[in-house]
């Protein structure tokens, strides 16, 4: 019975992990593929900053495809919950990239309360509705990586 339970937190957590590290490198992929196409059809200098509307784009993309994985339904509650939750740690693995990447030449002061005002009103909207474990875990998994890029001095 005690090897259910760890099973029922163990398997959760491992596919938010493993599902939301595919799912960066997918939004890094879309945001590429929009921002190349941006870059190309409007005729701009690839060394320079893409457009704004490539970046609106690709966060209009993620949106869309997250918006669209929240509509599949699961006869299973935890199933549904763990997969939403997985599926949530790309637009904030975006958002926390973007402002890392917008804020970079900023103190880390300045990105940390950035990256604070993203995560706070999340977490507070999952504990607001009093969602399952695993969005908070999803949250706070994105949170740590994302402190974990800056403070190591990884560059994307």
């Amino acid at each position: 019975m005690k090897n259910n339970r760890l099973v029922g937190y163990i398997l959760p957590a491992i596919v938010i992990m493993a599902g939301g590290f595919v799912l960066f490198n997918f939004a890094f992929i879309v945001f590429a593929l929009i921002v190349n196409l941006s870059i190309s059809l409007l005729g701009v200098d690839p060394q320079s900053a893409p457009p704004i509307l490539s970046r609106i784009l690709g966060f209009f993309a993620l949106i869309f495809i997250t918006w669209l994985g929240f509509k599949i339904n699961f006869k299973s509650e935890s199933i549904k919950h763990t997969l939403r939750a997985t599926l949530i740690t790309m637009p904030l693995m975006a958002v926390l990239v973007a402002i890392g990447v917008m804020l970079y030449q900023q103190p880390q002061w300045m990105i940390l309360l950035a990256g604070a005002l993203v995560v706070a009103p999340a977490l507070y909207y999952v504990w607001r509705l009093k969602l399952p474990w695993m969005y908070h875990f999803a949250i706070l998994y994105v949170t740590i990586l994302a402190l974990y890029i800056m403070f190591s001095g990884l560059d994307i």
